[in-house]
């Protein structure tokens, strides 16, 4: 057993005896590139971080992927490829080979959106870039930009400026949503409206700076309505309240609702 390890279900007193050996020792081979990384010996269940390329000089045309137990690792094989600064522990004498390949690229698909595509980045694999904004990118109609994904239909998304670390050539596809705008109408007020993906929740704005009708210039603001409402100021239905939040599952028109002022009796 390992230091550290648990040890269950043993029945009465136990003696354990000391298991000693050698200490464990690691190798590194250039596997057809040149140089030489500086390999380790030390106590077996030690834990040790794989070295980078220093020391190595890559075939023509390649760059350094990783290290692996065999000498035929392609460069495709990542499951297989321990990647420099991976942590292991040491169990027994281990030669470990470098892994060569071409350089990889991080490149962008609009995925039916237009525009500018955000330019590829290419370095040696394990490299960490920051994913592109959307500036310069134009949505497909009725669509909001949800993050950037692996595949065209990816429900994991990543957010614009996150680190992200490449292994292989990659491409990060736009991934759209369906869209839901709520306008708000009241005369020739201008009043911005909220777009959001459909079916998320918006909060009514107020009506502080709002013009009542001209008719009513005494009218009070009420709320908001939508087309299937019928306002009654009177019992105060048929609207919604300023600061409200309701789900927005397609695009709606919201009418201001105005009425006379109630008054306030107090005793």
């Amino acid at each position: 057993y390992a230091p550290g390890y648990q040890v269950t279900d043993k029945d009465g007193d136990q003696t354990y005896y000391a298991v000693w050996g050698p200490e464990v020792k690691i190798t590194f081979n250039a596997n057809g590139g040149e140089g030489t990384v500086e390999g380790t010996q030390a106590k077996a269940n030690t834990t040790y971080k794989l070295p980078g390329k220093d020391g190595l000089t890559a075939p023509e045309g390649k760059c350094f992927f990783g290290w692996s137990e065999s000498a035929n690792t392609e460069h495709t094989d990542v499951e297989n490829i321990l990647f420099a600064g991976t942590e292991i522990t040491l169990r027994q004498d281990t030669e470990y080979f470098a892994v060569w390949g071409p350089q990889v690229t991080l490149s962008y698909d609009l995925n039916g959106g237009s525009g500018t595509v955000p330019e590829s980045t290419t370095d040696d694999p394990g490299f960490t870039v920051k994913l592109a904004g959307i500036d310069g990118i134009v949505a497909p109609e009725n669509k909001l930009f949800k993050g950037w994904g692996t595949t065209a239909d990816a429900t994991t998304v990543y957010q614009p400026g996150i680190d992200v670390g490449i292994k292989q050539d990659t491409v990060m596809y736009a991934i759209w949503v369906d869209s839901a705008t709520a306008t708000f109408v009241n005369g020739s007020d201008v009043i911005d409206p909220i777009t959001v993906p459909a079916g998320e929740e918006i909060t009514l704005p107020s009506g502080n700076g709002l013009t009542p009708p001209a008719d009513n210039p005494d009218y009070v603001f009420y709320g908001w309505a939508t087309p299937d409402q019928t306002p009654d100021t009177e019992t105060e239905t048929g609207f919604h309240r300023a600061g409200e939040k309701v789900a927005l599952s397609e695009n709606t028109a919201y009418p201001a609702v105005w009425g006379p002022a109630k008054m306030q009796i107090t005793v």
